[in-house]
């Protein structure tokens, strides 16, 4: 390729000035030289090479600055261009990581931990472990709720059986039949994750276990009950014939009576304000759920039915959790 415009104006400026100069040396010659003009141009002649050589040389080292710049003007394009993708591949990296992340699924709470695989509820509260069992789609408590809740007047509180615990035979009622909540205080009693079934809830229990006609031989539990009246305890339940305790404070239909009775919250009203409660009798296979005590009260008025109701939800009934969807 030819030389660029201005490298042939630089090589033709220096060899026309060399060639100038020979010419000078050779016409006016030197008067105390001793040497030929043949010598002068040889010399001149020599010169002019080197000046040339010199000039090439300072041309190569300019093209190589240049051609250097130019390679590391490109490579360091080259590099920051590489490096770009990092960032991009990083960014990624970072948003890929953060959309992976998805909230964990936990069976426990602030108040209670369930193991699924054990089948057991820890109430928190109190560290009282509990069986738990699957019927149907739901999970329940498998045993009655020994909690003591925190009284808060005499319409929110529990109990045990016989004397409210003050006693060793009270203190082995409770861990045998968990303990007695008036409504109020069976609203609240169920730790964190759980709750007091409504009536709807008990229904659909029954009707998994055939009907109400006969889910009571099937809940109640295997032994315990008086005069024979146990159940098959098919599906785990073991409903206990745990009794009552009364507005006035009398225990009934309890261990005391043979183990006759069991009654359980459930958390909704009638219209009436009366709450609905579940019954188990050791007599029959049925199951019971009324928001009054027995048949005569459907013939009272509607204020002394309400002041019935009112004086019901003063009872102490057994509780049974039922685990939140």
């Amino acid at each position: 390729c030819p030389p660029p415009p201005r490298v042939a104006f630089r090589r033709c400026l220096v060899a026309s000035l060399a060639v100038c100069g020979m010419a000078l040396v050779v016409s006016c010659g030197d008067d105390s030289s001793d040497k030929s003009p043949v010598q002068v141009a040889e010399e001149s002649s020599s010169s002019v090479d080197e000046v040339l050589s010199s000039s090439v040389n300072v041309e190569e080292s300019s093209s190589s600055f240049e051609n250097e710049g130019l390679s590391s003007s490109v490579e360091s394009g080259a590099s920051s261009n590489s490096e770009m993708p990092a960032e991009s591949s990083s960014s990624e990296k970072v948003e890929e990581s953060s959309s992976s992340e998805k909230p964990v699924e936990s069976s426990s709470s602030a108040m209670s931990i369930y193991d699924a695989e054990n089948n057991t509820l820890t109430d928190l509260r109190d560290n009282q472990v509990y069986k738990t069992v699957t019927i149907g789609e739901r999970i329940w408590m498998a045993e009655n709720l020994n909690y003591a809740t925190i009284v808060i007047s005499s319409d929110s509180t529990s109990f045990c059986y016989a004397d409210n615990g003050m006693t060793e035979r009270g203190r082995e009622n409770c861990s045998i039949f968990g303990r007695l909540y008036t409504w109020n205080a069976a609203l609240d009693a169920c730790p964190m994750g759980w709750h007091l079934p409504t009536k709807d809830e008990w229904e659909t229990l029954f009707t998994e276990a055939g009907e109400k006609s006969f889910a009571g031989r099937a809940l109640k539990s295997q032994s315990g009950w008086c005069n024979n009246g146990n159940g098959t305890d098919a599906f785990g339940f073991s409903a206990l014939p745990a009794g009552l305790r009364n507005n006035e404070g009398d225990f009934d239909f309890g261990v005391n009576y043979g183990g006759e009775m069991a009654y359980f919250w459930s958390s909704t009203e009638d219209s009436y304000s009366g709450a609905y409660h579940i019954s188990f009798n050791f007599e029959s296979d049925k199951v019971n759920i009324t928001a009054v005590t027995d048949d005569d009260d459907f013939f009272l008025g509607p204020d002394e039915r309400l002041n019935h109701n009112e004086r019901l939800k003063k009872y102490a009934f057994s509780v049974r959790c039922i685990k939140d969807n």
